[in-house]
């Protein structure tokens, strides 16, 4: 059984799908047509179909189809990304390529990455395969009151793509800062409402990045208190229990009743963003921008959150390991300034050294 997409001859059982087709030649000798299709794979097959009539419709239906093929490629080119290399005026911290829009000039990205602050213009972070929503990220802009051509046009370039891989529903873009919308105002960044028409803003209020790492390090150290502390002399077992600033057990029960907020607030914002690309919000926004003032910290982690929720492959090892290069290593996390340190080291140093300092004076 054939479907119609396939030319086939019922003598030799040659099949020729039609998105093989390179080129169609037609000639009339006498009541016959004959055919030469020539395919991408180098060959070429000749057809003979007795009647006039006969061959001119197979002939247009051949023809029919290889504009189909042509109109839908014309379709991918407009919906596909491309990889830009390092353009002028780009953020030193961005990877040699980037995923932009195909439509978009060079120019237009030069100007949008001027337009942002650092140079962090939007570029794709990912793309949902289940609801064929993506997730942009980049900074906030460097002047709230200027209007940008080329940063529009970017963002009008994504969301017109993401709308048609929805089913070409005219649908809004979702702008989400991972400030409060009070910080957000009085520290800048943010798109002006009448430009960005069409984009809704979202706020999610998370916390300073500095709560989030001091509680990732209580949590951390809570979690290593037992098996460190069996292996710790009974010197040290009391040095640390004495001191208020070690990163055991007894530092997070001793601590700010509240030391997990941070990273519950942050977890939950994570799974906010996942909504909007995989769930009943999803229907709402056809794609995602998410940004913060300089577009480091969060919006790099929780970039990396929503891959891992939402993406199989990021939860295995291999596919971990990619996202952390991808989010994190790529779009140069600070590194230096946020993990020069263990989860194991002390969070409060000088309240350890005022501690040891009493134990020898008492000695």
């Amino acid at each position: 059984k054939r479907s119609g997409n396939e030319l086939c001859n019922s003598i030799t059982d040659t099949e020729i799908r039609h998105d093989n087709l390179d080129g169609i030649d037609r000639s009339v000798s006498g009541c016959y047509t004959h055919l030469l299709l020539r395919c991408r794979t180098l060959s070429a097959y000749a057809v003979t179909i007795p009647g006039d009539k006969l061959g001119q419709d197979v002939y247009q239906s051949l023809r029919s189809l290889s504009d189909l093929l042509t109109s839908r490629r014309a379709v991918e080119q407009r919906l596909c990304f491309q990889f830009v290399f390092r353009l002028p005026g780009c953020a030193n911290g961005y990877p040699d390529s980037l995923i932009v829009p195909a439509r978009v000039s060079d120019s237009q990205l030069a100007e949008s990455a001027k337009h942002r602050i650092g140079g962090r213009l939007p570029v794709l972070a990912y793309l949902h395969p289940a609801s064929r929503r993506f997730l942009l990220v980049g900074a906030g802009v460097a002047n709230d009151n200027k209007r940008c051509p080329a940063d529009l046009a970017v963002l009008a370039a994504a969301l017109d793509i993401s709308c048609r891989l929805a089913g070409g529903q005219r649908l809004f873009g979702c702008l989400v800062d991972t400030r409060s919308a009070k910080a957000a105002k009085a520290e800048g960044g943010i798109e002006p409402p009448q430009h960005y028409n069409q984009w809704r803003a979202r706020y999610l209020d998370l916390p300073p990045v500095g709560d989030l790492l001091t509680s990732l390090c209580r949590l951390v150290g809570s979690l290593a208190a037992e098996s460190l502390d069996a292996g710790l002399p009974r010197q040290f077992k009391k040095s640390e229990s004495s001191s208020g600033g070690g990163s055991g057990a007894g530092s997070a029960s001793s601590g700010a009743p509240h030391w997990m907020d941070a990273l519950q607030r942050t977890l939950d914002a994570a799974n906010q963003l996942a909504g909007l690309l995989d769930g009943p919000a999803a229907r709402e926004f056809a794609c995602v921008f998410l940004h913060g003032r300089t577009g480091r910290d969060y919006s790099l982690l929780l970039a990396a959150l929503v891959q891992v929720m939402l993406c199989p492959l990021a939860r295995q090892f291999d596919g971990f390991l990619a996202v952390i290069d991808r989010a994190f290593v790529q779009f140069s996390h600070p590194f230096h300034r946020r993990c020069a340190r263990s989860a194991l080291y002390s969070l409060q140093p000088q309240q350890q050294q005022s501690s040891q300092q009493q134990q020898q004076q008492q000695q």
